[in-house]
């Protein structure tokens, strides 16, 4: 195996830490931000390892998290033409880095993270993005990025955990016992 396969695998380790940690927030602004560290750690993986379309849809995922970033700040609704062309620039670069039937799951995954990043509200951020990692984790196993497919089972477990803890999807909380 080439260098770059095992620095690709040994990235992922950090990508894991800042995937769970953000999501375990309530604040839009911090999971903004984890999701741009972690989307430049993931485009590197994909880079390296030839997975031209995950490489390419992470970057404009980078993009679309500082204009949302910035509308969040601004405590702004992003307007949903500017979704539209985000959801757009990610079926483009999938269709422009095409190399097979997989990469359809790249752009799975990037059209779930832009609905989810758009949101106001963690819950709501949260329900989007738990198709996120399902995704990615059917395009890195065939990418060979096998540290990312750990990650990825991962992030979706911790995203399910805080979907049961942070937001209650169980209701397990009583309205009387608040």
């Amino acid at each position: 195996m080439p260098i770059e396969f095992y620095i690709a695998q040994g990235i992922s380790v950090l990508i894991t830490i800042i995937a769970v940690l953000m999501m375990r927030f309530k604040s839009m602004t911090i999971i903004l931000l984890g999701q741009i560290s972690a989307n430049l750690l993931t485009a590197t993986t994909y880079f390296l390892l030839g997975g031209l379309s995950g490489a390419g849809i992470c970057f404009i995922a980078i993009i679309q998290t500082v204009t949302m970033f910035v509308y969040n700040r601004k405590k702004k609704t992003p307007h949903i033409a500017l979704i539209l062309v985000f959801i757009a620039l990610y079926i483009g670069c999938c269709i422009y880095y095409y190399q097979s039937i997989v990469d359809i799951f790249s752009a799975l995954a990037a059209i779930t993270f832009a609905l989810s990043i758009a949101q106001q509200d963690s819950k709501k951020a949260r329900i989007w993005y738990i198709f996120n990692p399902i995704c990615w984790l059917i395009y890195s196993f065939f990418c060979q990025a096998y540290g990312n497919c750990i990650t990825y089972s991962i992030i979706f477990v911790s995203t399910l955990i805080a979907m049961i803890r942070v937001d209650d999807i169980f209701k397990l909380k009583s309205k009387n016992s608040q």
